[in-house]
């Protein structure tokens, strides 16, 4: 592979999802591996280099500068990958050195890994400067200009550094860092990236110890295997991974300007939504949306602010135009009203407690002439939550749902547990879902999540669903007045817990709802229908576009590293 080939495919590459990333990480790959830039034989092998760098070993041994390491050999057979002729394969130990330990006695600039900046591989400005009573029990490594410090605690987070000037008073580092000095005829930059590389993350990986903080020793560290260069071939791969690297700075800002432009394209284009005053200037608003929306997104995920606003447009009146001629819903009101008391006198359902009354300072925003705000328990019969108890399963029987049947505003029995006939018929007492009622998750993480019962199957649902029963009110219109921006703010806003929010059923019952006529609440589900079907096809496209730049990266990909 040459250099030519690998810049046919870099833009390629760039443009995937999380692109730049797998290209910074392909660019360090390929360096380490001797395929980023070419050979030439009149430089002095990596063999000539280490007989060099042992000599200055066994000076500075002798000089008792340093300490002695020892290196196991590496046998052919067992290195990593294959290299360059002019390359070798050596201990991390064989290359480098640690320039000592003290317990500072005088005024010290004291390096944490707080003070790593990742993104340069350099120390920032945050270094202390601290007498030697005031010494963390950390500081006690020596450091000095060149030196390559290497965090051997969290490895995951790369704080990995070049010390690049000489400080005044001395610099001592925390004893988290693995000190690595490098002899002469060893980059120090070509040494960190290839710490930064994903071979040697690897490595790290396979020997690192912990859980919650996962470390690597300075004895395993010092003992994995690198491979070596001649000085002369390190000193060009730093030089062209540093532009290839600004390369990708350039590239990662201009998507960034990119996706802050996209943004605001689709804010604006979702902004003149929802303050459309006419149909006409709706019907306008979608059209250019629809038309525009791949050059408005980037991922499918950008769609879910499209749907957001669907059904905000939807619980305004925006979405349909109002017809005086529909029955007004005051009449609606009073149907559902006397229905609701007749099941209170037939002892189907218990009179509420809840006070009906609408609080106009309360009231979210200003309806459509012939809506009209409601207390979500005055059109439902009823509002209660699931068993409170664990049942005891059986292997078959009547279907028991929790959360994890509520997926995608769908309800999925195939992961369903079950009770017996007897536990259900108990359950049925408290709470009977039947097709046309709404279930919503009252706790947890999905909490807010809202489905209707579309089948005719008798189930019992666990305390964490809550069951709302519509009088009169189409179950759909019902869901996606639920699943709106503001219904769901109220839910988070008046939620209890934080580990576990969880919502009671009294503040589910206070919902303010707005309602329009039942006729409209048709025609407003049938459009939302019809504009969700829009977004899944959006969605998709974005999806396969998605995809496609993925495989083509991940092809050019494979091509560059065979």
């Amino acid at each position: 592979m040459d250099f030519k080939t690998f810049l046919e495919h870099f833009d390629t590459i760039a443009e995937a999802p999380n692109g730049i990333p797998k290209l910074r990480s392909l660019i360090l790959d390929l360096a380490v591996r001797g395929k980023l830039i070419p050979q030439y034989s009149h430089e002095i092998s990596a063999v000539k280099l280490l007989k060099d760098i042992d000599e200055q070993r066994k000076k500075l041994i002798k000089a008792q500068v340093i300490r002695s390491r020892n290196a196991e050999p590496i046998e052919q057979a067992y290195e990593p990958y294959t290299t360059p002729t002019s390359w070798k394969w050596v201990r991390l130990c064989e290359v480098t050195h640690d320039l000592g330990q003290k317990k500072p006695d005088v005024t010290f600039s004291y390096i944490d890994v707080s003070a790593i900046d990742q993104e340069q591989g350099s120390v920032s400005s945050n270094v202390s400067i601290l007498n030697p009573e005031d010494a963390p029990s950390r500081a006690r490594k020596l450091v000095k200009k060149g030196t390559v410090i290497y965090s051997t605690v969290r490895p995951y987070l790369l704080n990995i550094a070049v010390i690049n000037q000489e400080y005044e008073p001395e610099s001592i580092v925390s004893t988290a860092f693995s000190v690595l000095h490098p002899f002469d005829g060893v980059s120090n930059w070509y040494l960190y990236y290839l710490l930064r590389s994903q071979y040697f993350t690897d490595y790290v990986e396979r020997y690192q110890k912990g859980v919650a903080y996962p470390a690597i020793s300075d004895t395993d560290l010092l003992q994995a295997p690198i491979p070596l260069p001649p000085f002369e071939e390190q000193i060009r791969i730093v030089e062209k991974v540093d532009e290839l690297m600004t390369l990708c700075d350039r590239l990662q800002a201009a998507k960034q300007t990119r996706d802050t432009r996209r943004q605001k394209l689709r804010g604006s284009a979702i902004d003149s939504l929802m303050n459309a005053e006419t149909d006409e200037a709706l019907q306008k608003g979608w059209a250019i949306v629809r038309d525009n929306w791949v050059e408005l997104s980037q991922s499918p995920e950008d769609v879910g602010d499209l749907r957001r606003s669907v059904l905000q447009l939807a619980v305004r009146g925006k979405l349909v135009p109002q017809n005086p001629n529909d029955e007004p819903v005051e009449i609606l009101i009073k149907d559902i009203k006397t229905e609701k008391d007749r099941l209170i006198e037939g002892g189907k359902i218990k009179k509420s407690k809840l006070a009906p009354q609408i609080e106009k300072d309360a009231i979210p925003y200003e309806l459509p002439q012939y809506w009209k705000w409601i207390v979500l328990d005055n059109i439902c019969s009823k509002i209660t939550d699931g068993v409170h108890a664990t049942p005891k399963y059986t292997s078959s029987g009547i279907p028991f749902l929790s959360v994890t049947q509520l997926k995608n505003e769908q309800l999925d029995f195939s992961s369903a547990k079950y009770i017996s006939k007897e536990q259900h018929d108990l359950f049925y007492q408290r709470c009977d879902p039947k097709k046309g009622d709404v279930l919503i998750c009252k706790v947890g993480g999905t909490i807010g999540v809202t489905a209707v019962i579309e089948a005719e199957i008798e189930f019992s649902i666990f305390v964490q669903l809550a069951l709302l029963k519509p009088i009169f009110v189409n179950p759909y219109y019902l869901k996606y007045v639920l699943l709106s921006g503001w219904v769901q703010k109220y839910i988070q806003d008046n939620s209890a817990g934080s580990a576990m929010p969880y919502i009671s059923i009294g503040k589910l019952k206070a919902i303010m709802f707005p309602l329009p006529p039942l006729v409209e609440q048709k025609r407003i589900v049938a459009k939302v229908d019809e504009l969700m079907q829009m977004c899944d096809r959006l969605e998709e496209s974005l999806r396969q576009s998605q995809q496609w730049a993925e495989a083509l990266a991940a092809s050019a990909i494979n091509h560059l590293t065979i």
